[in-house]
C-alpha cells in the first residue's frame, strides 16, 4: 500500500485518480485549497484524508509533506482556463502562482526528511504548439498562450532540476482528457449537453483534429509512469495517438444521442480560442510511453465515448429513482 499525495484531487483529473488509487488499496491525501469544491469525491469522502493547504506557501507545503510522508505525489493543481485579467497581469499571476507552486513542492519534497519516490507532474500537449505532428518528446516547443507556455515552463524547469533531486520526478504530457465529471465548458461534455437536450451546436473549426484520451486510460498512464518511468526520463507524452476531427467527435456524440443532423450547425470560422489557439492537429506520438512502461490507451474515441454516454445515462436513471423514493 502506498501513501499517496494529490495536489488538485477535487478536480476532474484529481477525484479519478484518487478513486483509482484507493481500488489499488493505497492511502489517498488530497491537498485542496479552502474554496474547493469536493463534490466529485463526495462518494467516497470518508475514505480519503483531505488537507486544505496554500501550496504557493513552502511552509504550509513543508508541513503538508512532513505530515503525509508520501510515496508518490501527482502534482495537477493546474489551471486549465484563461484567467478573467490582462495578459500581463494573468502572466505575473501564472508565474507567481503555478510556477511559485510547482517550485515550493518540488523543493519541499526534496528537503524532506523521507522524500517521496516519485513525484509525476501533469502537462499538456498544448506546448507543443502548431509544429508537425506527431509530436515527439525531444521537439522543440512552440506555445501559443500563457496557459501552455507556463505549462511548457514548468517541463523545462523540472527537466533541468532531473539527476540533482532526491526522487524521481516526471512530466506527463496529455492528451485531451475526456470522461464523466468533466466540467460543462469543455468540448465533448458541452457537445454532449446540448445534444441530449435537443438544442443546437456549432462547430466552428469542423476540420481542427484532437487526441482525445478517455479518463481511465489518462490515469492508468500517470499512475503506470509513476511506477515504472526510469529515473531519467524527464518528458513522456500520454495519450491514444490518434486524433479526430471536430466534426467527427460531434457526429458520433449526435449518432449515440439520437439526435437529428440539423443539429449540428458547421461554420468555418478563422475564431481565436483558448488553451490550443492556432493548433490545426494535436497529436502526439506516444512511443516512448509504450517502450518505457508498456502502456498505451485502452480505450478508442467510440469506446471512451459509448462509456461517457452510458455512465451519464446511468447516473440519471438512478437519479430519477430516488426522486421517485422520495
Amino acid at each position: 500500500m502506498a501513501r499517496v499525495l494529490i495536489t488538485g484531487g477535487g478536480g476532474f483529473l484529481g477525484s479519478h485518480l484518487a478513486r483509482h488509487c484507493l481500488a489499488r488499496g493505497d492511502q489517498v491525501h488530497l491537498a485542496v485549497r479552502a474554496s474547493t469544491n469536493l463534490d466529485r469525491v463526495s462518494s467516497f469522502f470518508d475514505r480519503l484524508t483531505i488537507h486544505v493547504v496554500d501550496l504557493s506557501d513552502r511552509h504550509d507545503v513543508d508541513e503538508l509533506l512532513g505530515d503525509v510522508q508520501p510515496h508518490e505525489i501527482y502534482h495537477l493543481a493546474v489551471p486549465t482556463r484563461p484567467l478573467d485579467l490582462p495578459a500581463a497581469e494573468e502572466g505575473l499571476r501564472r508565474i507567481t502562482g503555478d510556477l511559485m507552486v510547482l517550485a515550493n513542492l518540488v523543493a519541499a519534497a526534496d528537503a524532506s526528511q523521507r522524500p517521496p519516490e516519485v513525484l509525476v507532474r501533469a502537462g499538456s500537449m498544448a506546448e507543443y504548439g502548431p509544429i508537425p505532428t506527431p509530436y515527439r518528446e525531444t521537439d522543440r516547443e512552440q506555445p501559443l498562450n500563457l496557459y501552455s507556455a507556463i505549462l511548457a515552463a514548468g517541463t523545462h524547469y523540472l527537466s533541468a532540476l532531473q539527476g540533482r533531486l532526491r526522487f524521481r520526478a516526471v512530466t506527463a504530457r496529455l492528451a485531451l482528457v475526456y470522461g464523466a465529471d468533466q466540467n460543462d465548458d469543455f468540448f465533448i461534455p458541452t457537445v454532449l449537453r446540448k445534444l441530449s437536450a435537443g438544442e443546437k451546436i456549432t462547430i466552428r473549426r469542423p476540420d481542427d483534429r484532437r487526441d482525445l484520451l478517455f479518463i481511465d486510460d489518462a490515469i492508468k498512464g500517470l499512475m503506470a509512469l509513476a511506477r515504472r518511468a526510469p529515473a531519467h526520463v524527464c518528458v513522456v507524452n500520454v495519450g491514444s495517438g490518434v486524433s479526430t476531427s471536430m466534426f467527427d467527435v460531434a457526429r458520433l456524440i449526435r449518432e449515440y444521442v439520437g439526435a437529428p443532423p440539423t443539429l449540428v450547425d458547421v461554420r468555418c470560422e478563422a475564431i481565436e480560442r483558448d488553451g490550443s489557439v492556432g493548433i490545426a492537429d494535436l497529436r502526439g506520438s506516444t512511443e516512448l510511453c509504450t517502450k518505457l512502461i508498456g502502456w498505451t490507451a485502452k480505450y478508442d474515441l467510440e469506446t471512451g465515448l459509448r462509456r461517457l454516454i452510458g455512465a451519464g445515462a446511468s447516473r440519471l436513471e438512478t437519479a430519477g429513482c430516488n426522486g421517485a423514493d422520495r
